[in-house]
């Protein structure tokens, strides 16, 4: 099989999973291709069989330039998608308080990824979420609108700082044999 895994980034945070997954496929006996968004258009994924699309979460969606490769995707492509995000808020699999958090900040890049799989015809076949690490400017504003407590912020900026760490690349490759497993 062919795969492409494409990403966009700003801290690495979402290169560092991308890189986890190229790993896990390379070793597989698949032709492997990872490349960051900058100059990839459409049409070159055609070549593929499978694309994973890789995006920092941003206003609590893919990001702009994920979303316009993603746009401009021929009706019934040829190939399979998957999708993975890196993120700086809770984790979904939270508490109720932090799972709502992780719903409102971060839960419509899954549903964009949908939305576009409908609306282009492609087969989606998995979606992977992990926390990263904010930039500063992104961890002020998480402080000053979503975790305001300074008891949870202390704690939360803590956990969150520490990501994507090496539980999260290994959840990142066995997302991938799943995808791959599943591609019929």
């Amino acid at each position: 099989m062919k795969i492409l895994i494409v990403y966009f980034t700003q801290t690495k945070n979402t290169e560092k999973v991308a890189r986890g997954i190229f790993d896990e496929l390379s070793i597989s006996g698949h032709e492997v291709h990872m490349e960051e968004i900058y100059g990839v258009t459409p049409d070159v994924l055609d070549d593929y069989d499978l694309i994973f699309v890789g995006s920092a979460c941003h206003d609590a969606d893919i990001a702009e330039p994920v979303k316009l490769l993603l746009e401009g995707l021929s009706d019934s492509p040829p190939f399979k998608l998957a999708g993975f995000v890196t993120h700086a808020t809770y984790k979904e699999e939270g508490d109720e308080r932090e799972r709502a958090i992780y719903e409102r900040w971060a839960g419509k890049c899954i549903k964009s990824f949908h939305q576009i799989s409908r609306e282009k015809n492609v087969e989606f076949l998995g979606f992977f979420n992990c926390q990263g690490k904010p930039t500063p400017e992104i961890a002020e504003f998480i402080h000053q609108v979503i975790v305001t407590e300074e008891d949870d912020w202390t704690e939360y900026i803590e956990e969150v700082n520490k990501h994507p760490n090496e539980d999260d690349i290994q959840k990142a490759k066995a997302f991938a044999r799943n995808v791959v497993a599943d591609y019929k």
